[in-house]
Order: structure tokens, then C-alpha cells, then sequence
């Protein structure tokens, strides 16, 4: 009864084995038979775009893996972007795209067999990468090209003008290249849109200085001061409250305001004794002068900030 049971078991075994090769080698012929292209029932398009990166989505009438190939000219086949996979939805992500650009695409999908298809050559346009413009724009700050730095933020203000980061990073590129109304009224309209901004602030104190309107100096400093009497300019880190605080005592000086000056040189500043100093001098005019230029030696002595 057992070896029944055994050659029963073997029999079924081997019916299953030779049912599933002979439908294997189907599979096989199937293949090998197969010349048909694969059918494009979408055509390739762009379902979105940004600065840098485009999306091409496609269907085919069976299981393809693809290829992109994409370009700025017309020889649209000097990149490609593959997708392996057997699919029959397709959506090919194109990246480390040029903002502000026009590229020409085709697609390729191939079936099991090998057979394939191209699409007919479509086109696309990248937008302006505006995005990183304020990244790139503080870049190039620090790096100091000036100019260059202008133009960015000046091209992300195009299309939002009143980003207060923008508009505080091209007052400050303005500053640097000596444009000073312009640079305060970029400054003005940043602290419109956020009155605790303290970069704003810092960068219109710095126009007025240099454009010599000491009093607007003053009114912008101390409520720069009130804000943060820490305050370090994260993009120039060569500008900080030390710069700040002897700006304010040039400003008092320039302005006569006396009784502020000695104040603010006995908080800051107490090395540098007035009385000494105003024993030389006719005045203390004079005397809080020549204590200014002595501090500005010592502390701005590799260069105004």
C-alpha cells in the first residue's frame, strides 16, 4: 500500500513539472515570436516643471522599459535618463536642469523582446529658479561680488516684491557699491513689511553712516540696539555690534550730541579717558574727535567694515 502511495506522489509530481515547463516554453516562443512594437496610447508630455527639473509622464499598451533623451539643442540625445523597470505608466524625472531654459525630448520604450518606439520630439521650458536666488544672491555677497549679488536679488524682487529678505540683501549689495539712496530705500521698504528685521536695520544704519546723514544713523542704530545690542550680521561677520556701537559714537560726534557721546564712550568704551584727551584740545569737540579716530584705528584697523 505504501509503494502505491509513492509511485502516486511521483506521478503527480512529475504531470506538474512537465505541465509547468511546457508553459514556460510557451512563454519563451510567445516571446521570441513577438515583433510587434509597443504602442504609445499617451504621448510623452511634461506634467510639471521648475528651475532645475522637469517631470515627462507616457502609457504604453504593455510592460516597456524607457529612455529620455534630452538636450538644449536639437541633438536631443546627448543626455538620457532610464527607467529599467517593465511598465506600462511611465514618469521620468529629468533634474540638474538650467533655470530660464528651452530643451528639446524624446522617448524610447522597449518591450520584453526588444522591439520599441520613439515618440516624435517634444520641447519644454525650465522657469527661473527663483527659488535659490536669495541662496545664490547671499553667496555671492559673501564671496563679494556685489553686482552680481544685486542682480539676483533685484530678479526674485521681479516676482515678489516685497520678500523682506530680498529686499534687505539688495540694499545691502546697493551699500557696497556705493549706491546709498537707493540701498536706504530698499532698506525703508524691507522695515515696512517687518519692522523687527534686524538685518534692515543694520544695513540702513550702515547707508546713512556712509552717506553722512548722521541723525537717520542714529534713529536706525539705537533701535537696531533696542532690538538686539548683540547683533551680528550673519553675512559679513566682519559687521558686528562692536562696528555698531562705534558707527553710533561717530555719529554723536558728528552731530555734537555731547552728553550721548561721553555716555556712550563710558559704557563702551572706558579706556579711552576724555579727560586726557580734553586737556590737549581747546574743547571736548576736539577731544571726543580725537578719541573717535583712536578708536577707529584699533578696532577698524584692517579696514572699514
Amino acid at each position: 500500500m505504501k509503494s502505491v502511495v509513492n509511485y502516486f506522489l511521483i506521478a503527480l509530481i512529475l504531470i506538474c513539472l512537465s505541465t509547468f515547463l511546457l508553459h514556460c516554453e510557451k512563454e519563451v516562443v510567445k516571446v521570441r515570436d513577438d515583433e510587434d512594437i509597443p504602442v504609445l496610447e499617451t504621448e510623452p508630455g511634461v506634467l510639471e516643471t521648475s528651475g532645475t527639473s522637469a517631470t515627462i509622464y507616457w502609457i504604453t499598451d504593455e510592460p516597456c522599459s524607457v529612455n529620455v533623451y534630452y538636450g538644449l539643442t536639437t541633438f536631443i540625445d546627448t543626455l538620457t535618463k532610464t527607467g529599467t523597470e517593465f511598465r506600462q505608466v511611465h514618469t521620468i524625472i529629468l533634474t540638474e536642469l538650467i533655470p530660464n531654459s528651452d530643451y528639446f525630448y524624446l522617448t524610447s520604450s522597449y518591450d520584453v523582446a526588444g522591439n520599441f518606439t520613439q515618440s516624435t520630439p517634444g520641447t519644454f521650458s525650465t522657469p527661473d529658479d527663483t527659488i535659490n536666488f536669495i541662496i545664490h544672491g547671499w553667496d555671492a555677497f559673501e564671496n563679494g561680488e556685489f553686482a552680481v549679488a544685486g542682480q539676483l536679488f533685484f530678479n526674485y524682487l521681479l516676482s515678489s516684491p516685497e520678500h523682506t529678505e530680498a529686499l534687505t540683501g539688495y540694499g545691502w549689495s546697493l551699500t557696497r557699491i556705493d549706491s546709498f539712496a537707493n540701498a536706504i530705500n530698499q532698506f525703508s521698504l524691507a522695515i515696512e513689511f517687518d519692522d523687527q528685521y534686524t538685518d534692515a536695520f543694520s544695513g540702513l544704519s550702515m547707508a546713512h553712516y556712509l552717506d553722512s546723514n548722521y541723525t537717520e544713523c542714529i534713529n536706525s542704530i539705537e533701535f537696531l540696539i533696542e532690538l538686539d545690542n548683540f547683533y551680528v550680521f550673519e553675512h559679513d561677520s566682519g559687521y558686528d555690534y562692536n562696528d555698531i556701537h562705534l558707527i553710533l559714537l561717530d555719529s554723536y560726534v558728528q552731530s555734537t550730541l555731547i552728553d550721548e557721546a561721553i555716555e556712550l564712550l563710558d559704557t563702551y568704551y572706558p579706556d579711552f579717558a576724555v579727560s586726557s584727551a580734553d586737556s590737549i584740545y581747546d574743547n571736548i569737540d576736539d577731544a571726543l574727535i580725537h578719541i573717535v579716530q583712536l578708536i577707529k584705528s584699533d578696532i577698524w584697523s584692517g579696514g572699514f567694515p
